[in-house]
């Protein structure tokens, strides 16, 4: 059974953690990106894992987002829950860049593109044929 958190346990939880939050919101997102890598590195890198991963942390900023509305008049603590948004936010994206679109570039060698918009060059190519039939260059 979920406990609905009371708006005085958000105040106090937003108190503790902002005050190292503003100093040092890398140091937020260096510990829970050391889980991730962690849990990865005994379960193994797959797509279900990762899109887990991104999952979860979208719900959690869903979950930051609904606190935020029930905060409405606490400037201070509105702050700290956009700062740990924005700390996730970053988990996210680098999480994609560092893990996840290696991995698909190397299931894209394994298994070849969905389409030629996958290949940069051959889309490229694509796009300035089009436009030379077209006219487009003069």
């Amino acid at each position: 059974m979920r406990r609905r958190i009371r708006l005085q346990d958000t105040v106090e939880w937003c108190n503790d953690v902002g005050a190292v939050l503003k100093v040092h919101p890398g140091h937020y997102n260096y510990v829970i990106s050391y889980v991730i890598h962690e849990w990865l590195i005994r379960i193994g890198v797959s797509y279900t894992h990762l899109n887990r991963i991104i999952g979860v942390l979208d719900r959690v900023k869903s979950q930051f987002q609904r606190e935020l509305d029930n905060l409405q008049g606490h400037c201070d603590e509105m702050e700290v829950l956009d700062d740990v948004e924005g700390v996730l936010v970053c988990i996210q994206l680098e999480l994609y860049r560092v893990l996840a679109a290696p991995y698909e570039d190397e299931k894209m060698e394994e298994n070849g593109s969905v389409s030629e918009l996958d290949d940069p060059i051959r889309c490229l190519w694509r796009n300035i044929r089009v436009l030379l039939v077209q006219g487009g260059f003069e």
